[in-house]
Protein backbone atom coordinates (compact mmCIF):
# COMPACT_ATOMS: atom_id res chain seq x y z
CA UNK A 1 0.00 0.00 0.00
CA UNK A 2 1.42 3.41 -0.94
CA UNK A 3 2.30 5.80 1.90
CA UNK A 4 1.61 8.83 -0.35
CA UNK A 5 -1.90 10.23 -0.46
CA UNK A 6 -3.65 10.25 -3.82
CA UNK A 7 -2.73 13.23 -6.01
CA UNK A 8 -6.27 14.56 -6.07
CA UNK A 9 -6.44 14.55 -2.28
CA UNK A 10 -3.10 16.38 -2.10
CA UNK A 11 -4.39 18.98 -4.54
CA UNK A 12 -7.49 19.47 -2.39
CA UNK A 13 -5.27 20.06 0.64
CA UNK A 14 -3.15 22.50 -1.38
CA UNK A 15 -6.21 24.64 -2.06
CA UNK A 16 -6.26 25.87 1.55
CA UNK A 17 -2.55 26.67 1.84
CA UNK A 18 -0.97 30.12 1.80
CA UNK A 19 2.13 30.90 -0.27
CA UNK A 20 4.68 29.75 2.30
CA UNK A 21 2.84 26.57 3.21
CA UNK A 22 2.26 25.84 -0.44
CA UNK A 23 6.00 26.18 -1.07
CA UNK A 24 6.75 23.74 1.77
CA UNK A 25 4.12 21.37 0.35
CA UNK A 26 5.78 21.43 -3.07
CA UNK A 27 9.16 20.78 -1.46
CA UNK A 28 7.75 17.60 0.09
CA UNK A 29 5.76 16.59 -2.99
CA UNK A 30 7.72 18.09 -5.92
CA UNK A 31 5.62 16.29 -8.52
CA UNK A 32 2.67 18.46 -7.48
CA UNK A 33 4.26 21.56 -9.04
CA UNK A 34 3.00 20.51 -12.44
CA UNK A 35 -0.51 19.83 -11.15
CA UNK A 36 -1.24 23.15 -9.43
CA UNK A 37 -3.69 25.44 -11.22
CA UNK A 38 -3.86 29.24 -11.26
CA UNK A 39 -7.38 29.72 -9.88
CA UNK A 40 -7.87 26.61 -7.78
CA UNK A 41 -4.64 26.94 -5.81
CA UNK A 42 -4.39 30.72 -5.59
CA UNK A 43 -0.91 30.78 -7.09
CA UNK A 44 -0.95 34.57 -7.32
CA UNK A 45 -1.87 35.14 -3.66
CA UNK A 46 1.22 36.56 -1.88
CA UNK A 47 2.53 36.31 1.65
CA UNK A 48 3.04 39.37 3.86
CA UNK A 49 6.11 40.34 1.82
CA UNK A 50 4.33 40.13 -1.50
CA UNK A 51 5.96 36.84 -2.48
CA UNK A 52 3.80 34.31 -4.28
CA UNK A 53 4.74 30.66 -4.78
CA UNK A 54 6.75 31.43 -7.92
CA UNK A 55 8.81 34.05 -6.08
CA UNK A 56 9.62 31.55 -3.35
CA UNK A 57 10.61 28.86 -5.83
CA UNK A 58 12.86 31.28 -7.75
CA UNK A 59 14.45 32.71 -4.60
CA UNK A 60 15.37 29.23 -3.41
CA UNK A 61 16.56 27.97 -6.78
CA UNK A 62 13.86 25.36 -7.31
CA UNK A 63 14.50 25.11 -11.05
CA UNK A 64 12.95 21.63 -11.36
CA UNK A 65 9.69 22.77 -9.78
CA UNK A 66 9.62 25.86 -12.01
CA UNK A 67 10.07 23.59 -15.03
CA UNK A 68 7.13 21.45 -13.93
CA UNK A 69 4.94 24.50 -13.29
CA UNK A 70 5.91 26.21 -16.52
CA UNK A 71 6.71 23.61 -19.18
CA UNK A 72 7.74 25.17 -22.46
CA UNK A 73 4.84 23.49 -24.26
CA UNK A 74 2.46 25.70 -22.26
CA UNK A 75 3.80 28.82 -24.00
CA UNK A 76 1.92 27.93 -27.17
CA UNK A 77 -1.18 26.83 -25.24
CA UNK A 78 -1.37 30.15 -23.34
CA UNK A 79 -1.83 32.18 -26.51
CA UNK A 80 -5.48 31.15 -26.71
CA UNK A 81 -6.18 30.78 -22.98
CA UNK A 82 -6.55 33.81 -20.69
CA UNK A 83 -6.13 31.77 -17.49
CA UNK A 84 -2.90 30.26 -18.77
CA UNK A 85 -1.66 33.69 -19.80
CA UNK A 86 -2.23 35.01 -16.27
CA UNK A 87 -0.29 32.04 -14.94
CA UNK A 88 2.62 32.76 -17.30
CA UNK A 89 2.81 36.34 -15.99
CA UNK A 90 3.70 34.97 -12.55
CA UNK A 91 7.05 33.79 -13.88
CA UNK A 92 7.70 36.60 -16.33
CA UNK A 93 6.90 39.76 -14.41
CA UNK A 94 5.08 39.37 -11.07
CA UNK A 95 6.71 41.59 -8.43
CA UNK A 96 6.72 41.42 -4.64
CA UNK A 97 6.50 44.37 -2.24
CA UNK A 98 10.11 45.32 -3.08
CA UNK A 99 9.38 45.17 -6.81
CA UNK A 100 11.56 42.08 -7.15
CA UNK A 101 10.56 39.66 -9.90
CA UNK A 102 11.37 35.92 -9.98
CA UNK A 103 14.36 36.72 -12.19
CA UNK A 104 15.79 39.19 -9.67
CA UNK A 105 15.27 36.75 -6.81
CA UNK A 106 16.91 33.86 -8.66
CA UNK A 107 19.83 36.05 -9.76
CA UNK A 108 20.35 37.39 -6.25
CA UNK A 109 20.44 33.88 -4.85
CA UNK A 110 22.96 32.73 -7.45
CA UNK A 111 20.67 30.05 -8.88
CA UNK A 112 21.93 29.66 -12.44
CA UNK A 113 19.49 26.89 -13.44
CA UNK A 114 16.51 28.94 -12.27
CA UNK A 115 17.83 32.04 -14.06
CA UNK A 116 18.27 30.09 -17.30
CA UNK A 117 14.75 28.68 -16.98
CA UNK A 118 13.23 32.14 -16.48
CA UNK A 119 15.23 33.65 -19.35
CA UNK A 120 13.69 31.12 -21.74
CA UNK A 121 10.26 32.41 -20.82
CA UNK A 122 8.58 35.06 -23.01
CA UNK A 123 7.86 38.50 -21.59
CA UNK A 124 10.74 38.57 -19.11
CA UNK A 125 12.05 42.13 -18.72
CA UNK A 126 15.79 42.15 -18.02
CA UNK A 127 15.65 45.90 -17.48
CA UNK A 128 13.09 45.68 -14.66
CA UNK A 129 14.21 47.50 -11.50
CA UNK A 130 13.33 46.75 -7.90
CA UNK A 131 12.54 49.48 -5.35
CA UNK A 132 16.26 50.29 -5.05
CA UNK A 133 16.67 50.74 -8.79
CA UNK A 134 18.52 47.42 -9.20
CA UNK A 135 18.14 45.10 -12.16
CA UNK A 136 18.79 41.35 -12.06
CA UNK A 137 22.39 41.84 -13.17
CA UNK A 138 22.89 44.42 -10.42
CA UNK A 139 21.81 42.08 -7.63
CA UNK A 140 23.87 39.24 -9.09
CA UNK A 141 26.94 41.48 -9.19
CA UNK A 142 26.39 42.61 -5.62
CA UNK A 143 26.43 39.00 -4.46
CA UNK A 144 29.39 38.05 -6.66
CA UNK A 145 27.58 35.57 -8.91
CA UNK A 146 30.01 35.94 -11.79
CA UNK A 147 28.50 33.47 -14.25
CA UNK A 148 25.00 34.89 -13.86
CA UNK A 149 26.33 38.42 -14.34
CA UNK A 150 28.11 37.35 -17.51
CA UNK A 151 25.05 35.50 -18.79
CA UNK A 152 22.79 38.52 -18.30
CA UNK A 153 25.23 41.00 -19.81
CA UNK A 154 25.42 38.88 -22.96
CA UNK A 155 21.67 39.17 -23.51
CA UNK A 156 20.73 41.77 -26.15
CA UNK A 157 17.40 42.37 -24.36
CA UNK A 158 19.33 44.03 -21.54
CA UNK A 159 19.48 47.61 -22.81
CA UNK A 160 20.45 49.57 -19.69
CA UNK A 161 23.11 52.19 -20.49
CA UNK A 162 25.56 52.28 -17.58
CA UNK A 163 28.17 54.31 -19.46
CA UNK A 164 25.98 57.20 -20.53
CA UNK A 165 23.85 57.78 -17.44
CA UNK A 166 24.59 58.04 -13.71
CA UNK A 167 22.29 55.32 -12.42
CA UNK A 168 21.44 54.56 -8.83
CA UNK A 169 23.20 51.22 -9.20
CA UNK A 170 25.87 49.79 -11.45
CA UNK A 171 26.99 46.11 -11.65
CA UNK A 172 30.69 46.94 -11.73
CA UNK A 173 30.38 49.39 -8.84
CA UNK A 174 28.39 46.85 -6.82
CA UNK A 175 30.92 44.09 -7.48
CA UNK A 176 33.79 46.37 -6.45
CA UNK A 177 32.00 47.77 -3.40
CA UNK A 178 31.33 44.26 -2.13
CA UNK A 179 34.80 42.90 -2.76
CA UNK A 180 34.07 40.52 -5.65
CA UNK A 181 37.33 40.55 -7.58
CA UNK A 182 36.45 37.85 -10.11
CA UNK A 183 33.08 39.37 -10.91
CA UNK A 184 34.67 42.76 -11.49
CA UNK A 185 37.41 41.18 -13.59
CA UNK A 186 34.87 39.36 -15.76
CA UNK A 187 32.92 42.57 -16.38
CA UNK A 188 36.06 44.50 -17.32
CA UNK A 189 37.50 41.77 -19.52
CA UNK A 190 34.38 40.61 -21.36
CA UNK A 191 31.77 43.30 -20.97
CA UNK A 192 33.63 46.61 -20.89
CA UNK A 193 31.56 47.69 -23.88
CA UNK A 194 28.50 47.50 -21.62
CA UNK A 195 30.02 48.79 -18.37
CA UNK A 196 33.26 50.76 -18.61
CA UNK A 197 35.82 51.29 -15.87
CA UNK A 198 34.69 54.93 -15.56
CA UNK A 199 30.95 54.24 -15.43
CA UNK A 200 29.14 55.83 -12.52
CA UNK A 201 26.54 54.91 -9.92
CA UNK A 202 24.69 57.03 -7.36
CA UNK A 203 26.24 60.46 -6.63
CA UNK A 204 28.47 60.00 -9.67
CA UNK A 205 30.73 57.53 -7.88
CA UNK A 206 32.97 55.42 -10.08
CA UNK A 207 34.25 51.89 -9.43
CA UNK A 208 37.51 53.48 -8.28
CA UNK A 209 35.63 55.42 -5.61
CA UNK A 210 33.99 52.24 -4.38
CA UNK A 211 37.33 50.42 -4.25
CA UNK A 212 38.76 53.25 -2.16
CA UNK A 213 35.71 53.36 0.08
CA UNK A 214 35.71 49.62 0.75
CA UNK A 215 39.49 49.33 1.07
CA UNK A 216 39.89 46.37 -1.31
CA UNK A 217 43.50 46.57 -2.49
CA UNK A 218 43.11 43.73 -5.01
CA UNK A 219 40.26 45.55 -6.70
CA UNK A 220 42.22 48.78 -6.61
CA UNK A 221 45.07 47.04 -8.43
CA UNK A 222 42.63 45.57 -10.96
CA UNK A 223 41.19 48.98 -11.78
CA UNK A 224 44.62 50.53 -12.23
CA UNK A 225 45.42 47.83 -14.79
CA UNK A 226 42.78 49.38 -17.05
CA UNK A 227 44.34 51.88 -19.49
CA UNK A 228 41.06 53.83 -19.79
CA UNK A 229 40.89 54.58 -16.05
CA UNK A 230 40.28 58.30 -15.42
CA UNK A 231 41.46 59.22 -11.92
CA UNK A 232 40.31 62.83 -12.24
CA UNK A 233 36.57 62.29 -12.74
CA UNK A 234 34.39 64.50 -10.58
CA UNK A 235 32.02 62.54 -8.36
CA UNK A 236 29.73 63.69 -5.53
CA UNK A 237 30.03 67.44 -4.85
CA UNK A 238 32.74 67.67 -7.54
CA UNK A 239 35.23 65.76 -5.40
CA UNK A 240 37.59 63.29 -7.07
CA UNK A 241 38.80 59.83 -6.12
CA UNK A 242 41.83 61.53 -4.59
CA UNK A 243 39.61 63.54 -2.23
CA UNK A 244 37.90 60.31 -1.20
CA UNK A 245 41.22 58.51 -0.65
CA UNK A 246 42.26 61.31 1.71
CA UNK A 247 38.98 61.21 3.63
CA UNK A 248 39.30 57.45 4.04
CA UNK A 249 43.00 57.71 4.94
CA UNK A 250 43.58 55.11 2.24
CA UNK A 251 47.32 55.49 1.70
CA UNK A 252 47.52 52.70 -0.88
CA UNK A 253 44.89 54.40 -3.01
CA UNK A 254 46.59 57.77 -2.65
CA UNK A 255 49.92 56.35 -3.78
CA UNK A 256 48.32 54.67 -6.78
CA UNK A 257 46.39 57.78 -7.82
CA UNK A 258 49.33 60.14 -7.39
CA UNK A 259 51.51 57.75 -9.39
CA UNK A 260 49.06 57.78 -12.29
CA UNK A 261 50.56 59.66 -15.26
CA UNK A 262 47.45 61.77 -15.85
CA UNK A 263 46.56 62.69 -12.27
CA UNK A 264 45.75 66.30 -11.48
CA UNK A 265 46.30 66.68 -7.72
CA UNK A 266 44.88 70.21 -7.79
CA UNK A 267 41.28 69.37 -8.77
CA UNK A 268 38.85 71.27 -6.56
CA UNK A 269 35.51 70.17 -5.15
CA UNK A 270 32.32 72.21 -4.85
CA UNK A 271 33.88 74.46 -2.18
CA UNK A 272 37.14 74.63 -4.16
CA UNK A 273 39.01 72.43 -1.71
CA UNK A 274 41.81 70.31 -3.15
CA UNK A 275 42.71 66.94 -1.72
CA UNK A 276 45.69 68.68 -0.09
CA UNK A 277 43.33 71.02 1.78
CA UNK A 278 41.61 67.95 3.19
CA UNK A 279 44.87 66.14 3.96
CA UNK A 280 45.91 69.15 6.04
CA UNK A 281 42.80 68.75 8.20
CA UNK A 282 43.84 65.21 9.11
CA UNK A 283 47.44 66.10 10.04
CA UNK A 284 48.49 62.75 8.58
CA UNK A 285 52.25 63.08 8.03
CA UNK A 286 52.75 60.23 5.51
CA UNK A 287 49.77 61.47 3.52
CA UNK A 288 51.03 65.05 3.47
CA UNK A 289 54.49 63.95 2.38
CA UNK A 290 52.96 62.07 -0.55
CA UNK A 291 51.27 65.25 -1.74
CA UNK A 292 54.22 67.52 -1.14
CA UNK A 293 56.57 65.23 -3.09
CA UNK A 294 54.34 65.30 -6.16
CA UNK A 295 55.77 67.70 -8.76
CA UNK A 296 52.36 69.05 -9.82
CA UNK A 297 50.98 69.81 -6.36
CA UNK A 298 50.07 73.49 -5.95
CA UNK A 299 50.65 74.26 -2.28
CA UNK A 300 49.28 77.81 -2.61
CA UNK A 301 45.91 77.07 -4.21
CA UNK A 302 42.95 78.76 -2.49
CA UNK A 303 39.50 77.40 -1.61
CA UNK A 304 36.21 79.30 -1.84
CA UNK A 305 37.12 81.24 1.31
CA UNK A 306 40.46 82.18 -0.19
CA UNK A 307 42.29 79.95 2.28
CA UNK A 308 45.43 78.11 1.22
CA UNK A 309 46.33 74.73 2.74
CA UNK A 310 48.76 76.62 5.01
CA UNK A 311 46.03 78.93 6.31
CA UNK A 312 43.80 75.92 6.92
CA UNK A 313 46.60 74.15 8.78
CA UNK A 314 47.11 77.20 10.99
CA UNK A 315 43.38 77.56 11.67
CA UNK A 316 43.17 73.89 12.65
CA UNK A 317 46.19 74.22 14.91
CA UNK A 318 48.00 71.27 13.34
CA UNK A 319 51.69 71.99 13.82
CA UNK A 320 52.94 69.08 11.73
CA UNK A 321 50.88 70.23 8.76
CA UNK A 322 52.22 73.78 9.12
CA UNK A 323 55.79 72.53 9.41
CA UNK A 324 55.63 70.30 6.33
CA UNK A 325 53.97 72.98 4.21
CA UNK A 326 56.53 75.58 5.19
CA UNK A 327 59.29 73.21 4.10
CA UNK A 328 57.94 73.11 0.54
CA UNK A 329 60.11 75.20 -1.81
CA UNK A 330 57.12 76.82 -3.54
CA UNK A 331 55.23 77.90 -0.44
CA UNK A 332 54.04 81.51 -0.30
CA UNK A 333 53.30 81.97 3.42
CA UNK A 334 51.82 85.46 3.03
CA UNK A 335 49.06 84.43 0.63
CA UNK A 336 45.89 86.12 1.93
CA UNK A 337 42.40 84.68 2.24
CA UNK A 338 39.29 86.53 1.10
CA UNK A 339 39.26 88.77 4.19
CA UNK A 340 42.93 89.61 3.77
CA UNK A 341 44.31 87.47 6.58
CA UNK A 342 47.61 85.64 6.19
CA UNK A 343 48.84 82.54 7.99
CA UNK A 344 50.57 84.82 10.52
CA UNK A 345 47.36 86.80 11.06
CA UNK A 346 45.43 83.63 11.82
CA UNK A 347 48.15 82.23 14.07
CA UNK A 348 48.15 85.52 16.01
CA UNK A 349 44.35 85.50 16.24
CA UNK A 350 44.26 81.94 17.57
CA UNK A 351 47.22 82.34 19.91
CA UNK A 352 49.26 79.60 18.23
CA UNK A 353 52.57 80.57 19.80
CA UNK A 354 54.87 78.04 18.12
CA UNK A 355 53.30 78.64 14.72
CA UNK A 356 53.79 82.39 15.10
CA UNK A 357 57.40 81.78 16.11
CA UNK A 358 58.00 79.54 13.12
CA UNK A 359 56.50 82.08 10.72
CA UNK A 360 58.42 84.99 12.21
CA UNK A 361 61.67 83.09 11.65
CA UNK A 362 61.10 83.29 7.90
CA UNK A 363 62.32 86.18 5.79
CA UNK A 364 59.34 85.94 3.41
CA UNK A 365 56.72 86.66 6.10
CA UNK A 366 55.45 90.24 6.47
CA UNK A 367 55.22 91.06 10.18
CA UNK A 368 52.99 94.05 9.40
CA UNK A 369 50.66 92.41 6.85
CA UNK A 370 47.26 94.14 6.90
CA UNK A 371 43.92 92.38 6.52
CA UNK A 372 40.85 93.92 4.86
CA UNK A 373 40.30 96.06 7.97
CA UNK A 374 43.92 97.21 7.94
CA UNK A 375 44.69 95.21 11.09
CA UNK A 376 48.19 93.82 11.57
CA UNK A 377 49.05 90.53 13.33
CA UNK A 378 49.98 92.55 16.43
CA UNK A 379 46.59 94.28 16.59
CA UNK A 380 44.83 90.97 15.95
CA UNK A 381 46.81 89.29 18.75
CA UNK A 382 46.03 91.92 21.40
CA UNK A 383 42.40 92.15 20.32
CA UNK A 384 42.16 88.43 21.11
CA UNK A 385 44.04 88.83 24.43
CA UNK A 386 46.99 86.77 23.15
CA UNK A 387 49.63 88.37 25.36
CA UNK A 388 52.43 85.84 24.74
CA UNK A 389 51.97 86.02 20.98
CA UNK A 390 51.96 89.83 21.09
CA UNK A 391 55.19 89.76 23.11
CA UNK A 392 56.78 87.45 20.53
CA UNK A 393 55.72 89.69 17.63
CA UNK A 394 57.04 92.82 19.35
CA UNK A 395 60.50 91.26 19.62
CA UNK A 396 60.83 91.87 15.88
CA UNK A 397 62.31 95.34 15.26
CA UNK A 398 60.41 95.67 11.97
CA UNK A 399 57.04 95.64 13.76
CA UNK A 400 55.42 99.07 14.00
CA UNK A 401 53.70 99.19 17.39
CA UNK A 402 51.69 102.27 16.38
CA UNK A 403 50.55 101.13 12.94
CA UNK A 404 46.95 102.30 12.48
CA UNK A 405 44.22 100.33 10.75
CA UNK A 406 41.44 101.61 8.45
CA UNK A 407 39.54 102.93 11.49
CA UNK A 408 42.52 104.81 12.91
CA UNK A 409 42.96 102.29 15.71
CA UNK A 410 46.40 101.22 16.92
CA UNK A 411 47.24 97.98 18.70
CA UNK A 412 46.84 99.81 22.04
CA UNK A 413 43.28 100.81 21.10
CA UNK A 414 42.48 97.19 20.33
CA UNK A 415 43.95 96.05 23.65
CA UNK A 416 41.75 98.57 25.49
CA UNK A 417 38.63 97.74 23.51
CA UNK A 418 38.89 93.99 22.97
CA UNK A 419 35.48 92.28 22.55
CA UNK A 420 36.45 90.13 25.54
CA UNK A 421 37.25 93.17 27.68
CA UNK A 422 40.41 95.22 28.09
CA UNK A 423 43.61 93.24 28.53
CA UNK A 424 45.84 94.69 31.26
CA UNK A 425 49.00 92.64 30.49
CA UNK A 426 48.83 93.49 26.79
CA UNK A 427 48.24 97.19 27.54
CA UNK A 428 51.30 97.25 29.82
CA UNK A 429 53.37 95.41 27.21
CA UNK A 430 52.40 97.83 24.45
CA UNK A 431 53.06 100.88 26.61
CA UNK A 432 56.56 99.56 27.32
CA UNK A 433 57.19 99.67 23.57
CA UNK A 434 55.97 103.27 23.29
CA UNK A 435 52.44 102.53 22.10
CA UNK A 436 49.96 105.38 21.64
CA UNK A 437 46.32 105.65 20.67
CA UNK A 438 43.66 108.15 19.69
CA UNK A 439 40.38 108.00 21.60
CA UNK A 440 37.26 108.17 19.45
CA UNK A 441 33.74 108.68 20.83
CA UNK A 442 32.47 105.35 19.51
CA UNK A 443 35.10 103.52 21.58
CA UNK A 444 33.07 104.24 24.69
CA UNK A 445 30.24 102.13 23.30
CA UNK A 446 31.21 98.58 24.17
CA UNK A 447 31.55 96.55 20.98
CA UNK A 448 29.74 93.47 22.24
CA UNK A 449 26.95 94.99 24.33
CA UNK A 450 25.92 98.48 23.26
CA UNK A 451 26.89 98.58 19.60
CA UNK A 452 23.72 96.68 18.67
CA UNK A 453 21.48 98.59 21.08
CA UNK A 454 18.94 101.09 19.77
CA UNK A 455 20.67 103.95 21.60
CA UNK A 456 24.18 103.17 20.29
CA UNK A 457 24.18 105.76 17.51
CA UNK A 458 22.53 108.33 19.79
CA UNK A 459 25.27 107.82 22.37
CA UNK A 460 28.00 108.47 19.83
CA UNK A 461 26.12 111.46 18.41
CA UNK A 462 25.85 112.92 21.91
CA UNK A 463 29.64 112.90 22.22
CA UNK A 464 30.60 114.48 18.89
CA UNK A 465 30.89 118.14 17.96
CA UNK A 466 27.56 119.82 17.13
CA UNK A 467 25.89 116.43 17.70
CA UNK A 468 26.21 115.83 13.94
CA UNK A 469 27.00 112.14 13.47
CA UNK A 470 27.26 112.27 9.67
CA UNK A 471 29.72 115.18 9.70
CA UNK A 472 31.77 113.38 12.36
CA UNK A 473 31.88 110.20 10.29
CA UNK A 474 32.97 112.12 7.19
CA UNK A 475 35.93 113.44 9.18
CA UNK A 476 36.66 109.93 10.50
CA UNK A 477 36.15 107.78 7.42
CA UNK A 478 36.02 110.14 4.47
CA UNK A 479 33.14 111.31 2.31
CA UNK A 480 32.88 108.24 0.06
CA UNK A 481 32.72 105.62 2.83
CA UNK A 482 30.30 107.70 4.89
CA UNK A 483 27.91 108.49 2.03
CA UNK A 484 27.88 104.83 1.04
CA UNK A 485 27.00 103.79 4.60
CA UNK A 486 24.20 106.36 4.99
CA UNK A 487 22.76 105.45 1.59
CA UNK A 488 22.29 101.87 2.82
CA UNK A 489 20.55 102.76 6.05
CA UNK A 490 21.14 102.49 9.77
CA UNK A 491 22.56 98.97 9.70
CA UNK A 492 25.33 100.04 7.32
CA UNK A 493 26.07 103.10 9.48
CA UNK A 494 26.44 100.86 12.53
CA UNK A 495 28.66 98.48 10.57
CA UNK A 496 31.03 101.28 9.58
CA UNK A 497 31.09 102.97 12.96
CA UNK A 498 31.42 99.83 15.09
CA UNK A 499 33.69 97.80 12.80
CA UNK A 500 31.10 95.17 11.89
CA UNK A 501 33.05 93.84 8.91
CA UNK A 502 33.42 90.52 7.08
CA UNK A 503 36.94 90.15 8.48
CA UNK A 504 35.71 90.68 12.05
CA UNK A 505 32.87 88.21 11.49
CA UNK A 506 35.29 85.61 10.10
CA UNK A 507 37.58 85.95 13.11
CA UNK A 508 34.65 85.63 15.51
CA UNK A 509 33.44 82.55 13.67
CA UNK A 510 36.79 80.77 13.42
CA UNK A 511 37.73 80.67 17.09
CA UNK A 512 39.53 77.70 18.56
CA UNK A 513 39.29 79.07 22.08
CA UNK A 514 42.40 78.68 24.25
CA UNK A 515 45.96 79.19 23.07
CA UNK A 516 47.41 76.33 21.06
CA UNK A 517 50.76 74.78 21.87
CA UNK A 518 52.09 71.68 20.14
Amino acid sequence: MSSVLPVELLLIIAQSLNARDLYAFVRVFPFLAGELTYTRHLLAVPDEYGNNLVHLLARNGEAASLELMFPERSIEESRSNDILRQRQVLLASSANHKDATPLLLAAEGGHMAAVEKILRWPGVDLNHEDHEGRTAVDVAAKEGHTEIVSLLLERPELTVDWNGVNRRTNPLCLAVANGHVETARRILERHDNRIGVNSKSAHGRTPLCHAIDSGHDALLALLFEQPELDVNLAVDFAATALHLAVRKRNHAAMKAILAHPHVDPNRQDVVQQTALHEAVYLADEPMLRLFLRHPRTDVNIRNCYGATPLVNAVKKGYGISVLLLLQHPDIVPDKKDDVGMTALSWAAHLGSYNTVKMLLNRQDVDRNARDDDGMTPLSIAVQGRRYQVADLILENPSVNVNDIDDWGWTALAHAFHSPAGWDGPSVSLLLSYGATMTVYPEMTVHLETLSDAEIALDLVEAMVKDRDLERYMIRRFGLERTELAFSHGERAVRALLFRQTPAAARRNHDQLGSSLFW
